[in-house]
């Protein structure tokens, strides 16, 4: 797919993330990369990024304090990402 350069750039941070085999690794991997995962995605100006930095910052302390619910809410951060793709921007008047 074909993204803007701030959407690209957050994509090559999650896709390795998310396309690893599920299993313990790819949870520590996951809470490791939460910090540049909310630095990539705060960097994001092309869309709106609000609801994919609020799934990465319940990540983040899902991975300090809720051990066993990391995989949940990293679905929850591939989702926000998907919405934040699949959202078209309004069509200007004119």
């Amino acid at each position: 797919p074909h993204f803007a350069p701030d959407v690209d750039a957050f994509h090559s941070l999650l896709a390795p993330l998310w396309h690893a085999r599920p299993g313990k690794a790819r949870t520590r991997n996951a809470c490791t990369k939460a910090g540049e995962l909310a630095k990539g995605a705060a960097e994001i100006r092309s869309a709106d990024a609000t609801a994919l930095v609020a799934a990465i910052h319940r990540l983040q302390s899902t991975c300090k304090g809720k051990p066993a619910e990391v995989d949940a809410a990293f679905f929850d951060v591939h989702e926000a990402f998907h919405h934040l793709i699949d959202v078209r921007p309004p069509a200007s008047a004119g």
